[in-house]
């Protein structure tokens, strides 16, 4: 699920957010060894993506989190699965986008499907988390029925051809009954890293679909998080943090096995995997990850500490310039996580600079900073820029050249890989 257009809440409509209750998982998900002590504390981590009219007048939408590494099959987890009647509530914003950037993730994503199933035609293609159906639509030529899941379409219709929407939870969908047995491709972008249960709804697809089903999946990968220090990738919505190893690991309990991976590292480090069930099932298949590489504990805990520092340094460079205009560019959905490991909340800017008229004069809920249309700024020469919006290197590359080009005085960059 990926972004949609800011949504403006009145700041008196926030007593849901001020004690958010929530679920704790005492297991893996994948291979549910039990959870003993968190790898990392978070105390008091903010919520994302929630924008604002006025200067909120208490905190709100902070809620203790713990992340969770799992030494036998490479798991990471958050510890705490907040409600989500008030996480994907009207205030969500990760449902889906026109950006550049979530179009040519959106490409990546076709051209590995593409790949993957190399000529291959199907009866149908099952999305599920279609969200704006934009992946659905370009999937047509594989498949004379398409069939896109989401809750977010109950009040959706959908005028293309041959195309059924089906507005509920895939929890609750007969996937059997969709397919009608018939040489399917499940595709799903953005979807598991989101669920309580990811196990269970991969061993629902497999048991309720035809046995030559191929599936295409994509989801934030953890070796990517951890090499490149972005652990400000870990915030409440994405409960699960899978490597290829733990992937591969769930796959062959459930008597799957793994066709082909890729990684975008330009989006999120996303980790695409293409699956289908095992022709002939025996007792040792999971151990097929074991041939895979295996993130160690002492070094995620290792990058982590450098990643602390650097925000540090961060914070330390920003203050240096306290008799200077300093603004952030780019009113980032996740500027709140990338606050809080500056510990700072941003009060030092003048303003935070955004090309969307829709975001501007509006506030992030814990950040007294309006944000200002860039049209409305002509003193970028004089200004310090601290770059805000830092989500993945595709959007991050072309801000920099436009501030660049716009002969920014100073420009901070709160990131190790570019």
């Amino acid at each position: 699920m990926l972004v949609k257009d800011s949504p403006k809440v009145n700041v008196s409509a926030w007593d849901e957010l001020k004690c958010i209750s929530y679920k704790v998982r005492k297991h893996c998900p994948v291979c549910l060894s039990p959870f003993v002590s968190p790898l990392l504390d978070l105390p008091g981590l903010p919520l994302t993506e929630l924008y604002c009219s006025e200067i909120p007048k208490e905190k709100v939408g902070f809620v203790d989190q713990e992340f969770h590494f799992c030494h036998k099959c490479s798991h990471g987890s958050l510890t705490h699965v907040l409600d989500p009647q008030v996480v994907y509530g009207p205030k969500y914003s990760f449902r889906s986008s026109t950006s550049q950037t979530a179009v040519q993730a959106l490409d990546y994503f076709l051209n590995f499907i593409n790949k993957s199933v190399e000529d291959r035609t199907f009866d149908v293609v099952i999305e599920v988390g279609c969200s704006d159906l934009n992946l659905l639509k370009k999937l047509r030529g594989r498949a004379s029925r398409l069939v896109g899941i989401d809750p977010v379409l109950s009040y959706e219709t959908c005028h293309e051809p041959n195309c059924t929407l089906i507005g509920d939870l895939v929890e609750n969908v007969n996937i059997r009954e969709i397919s009608e047995e018939e040489k399917c491709l499940i595709v799903s972008s953005h979807t598991l890293e989101h669920l309580s249960n990811p196990k269970q709804l991969i061993e629902k697809l497999l048991l309720e679909s035809h046995d030559d089903t191929i599936f295409c999946f994509q989801f934030p990968g953890l070796e990517s998080l951890v090499d490149d220090w972005r652990f400000d990738q870990i915030f409440h919505q994405h409960l699960n943090y899978f490597s290829l190893h733990s992937f591969s690991y769930l796959l062959g309990s459930l008597g799957a096995e793994l066709l082909a991976y890729d990684v975008n590292y330009d989006h999120w480090g996303t980790l695409l995997v293409a699956f289908q069930k095992k022709k002939q099932i025996n007792n040792t298949e999971a151990r097929r990850s074991l041939g895979l590489r295996k993130l160690q504990e002492k070094d995620i805990l290792r990058k982590h500490s450098e990643f602390r520092m650097a925000m540090v340094c961060t914070n330390q460079r920003l203050k240096r310039f306290k008799d200077s205009m300093r603004v952030g560019y780019g009113a980032s959905l996740m500027l709140p996580v990338l606050s809080y490991y500056l510990g700072d909340d941003l009060s030092c800017l003048d303003y935070i600079i955004d090309d969307d008229l829709q975001k501007t004069g509006q506030y992030y809920a814990n950040m007294p900073v309006s944000i200002k249309h860039s049209s409305e700024f002509t003193s970028w020469e004089d200004s310090v820029c601290l770059l805000t919006s830092v989500a993945s290197r595709s959007n991050v590359r072309p801000m920099l050249k436009k501030l660049f080009d716009l002969k920014v005085r100073d420009v901070i960059v709160p990131l190790s890989v570019l």
